[in-house]
């Protein structure tokens, strides 16, 4: 399950279509006189065809479960979608994944907050969420992602994704080019 998580993270692929993977949706690209390994299939929930280039790390997971897919015809075991929400809140816990979280949910008027360790409230759609804010921290183009994604419309992509607050600093700090060089303000707490 932590394999499969960390393949989507780097692959944004849903936890619906990394379930059904099979080595045949494996495939070779031909780009720029290159050879480029992707994945291709057609996601289960929008019935639309992508293709995912693969990186490094993606090709070690897949290499690791190269017997399992052999025999099982799947490239990963195949785990309840409940079952792996389950696994992978009690893995965050171990790990000590506990920076709380604060979500307002809003119905009409009324509004509700709730506080929470971000091991209670991990699941394996955060891998897609991940995908897509380091895709767009790291340089990518929002309509590529939209694609990768398999979005229709690029509003649903940007609901993915969550900028941190590194990403803001940095960002501004790149688009104004202003310099560490100001007087340092130590905070009181």
């Amino acid at each position: 399950i932590k394999d499969a998580f960390c393949f989507s993270c780097h692959t944004g692929i849903r936890f619906s279509d990394w379930n059904n993977l099979t080595p045949d949706n494996i495939v070779l690209v031909n780009h720029e006189a290159s050879i480029v390994q992707a994945i291709k299939f057609t996601m289960f929930k929008v019935h639309k065809e992508v293709i995912v280039p693969l990186d490094e790390y993606s090709l070690s997971i897949i290499e690791k479960y190269k017997e399992y897919a052999t025999i099982h015809s799947k490239l990963f075991p195949v785990y309840t979608n409940q079952e792996t929400n389950r696994t992978l809140k009690g893995l965050a816990k171990e790990a000590k994944i506990n920076d709380v979280i604060i979500e307002v949910k809003k119905s009409g008027a009324n509004r509700k907050t709730y506080t929470n360790a971000k091991h209670e409230i991990l699941t394996c759609h955060d891998a897609r969420n991940t995908f897509a804010t380091l895709y767009l921290e790291q340089g990518g183009r929002p309509e590529v992602l939209k694609k990768l994604l398999g979005h229709s419309d690029i509003k649903q992509t940007m609901r993915y994704v969550k900028i941190t607050e590194k990403a803001v600093i940095d960002d501004y700090i790149k688009m104004t080019n202003i310099t560490n060089k100001g007087k340092i303000v130590e905070l009181k707490q």
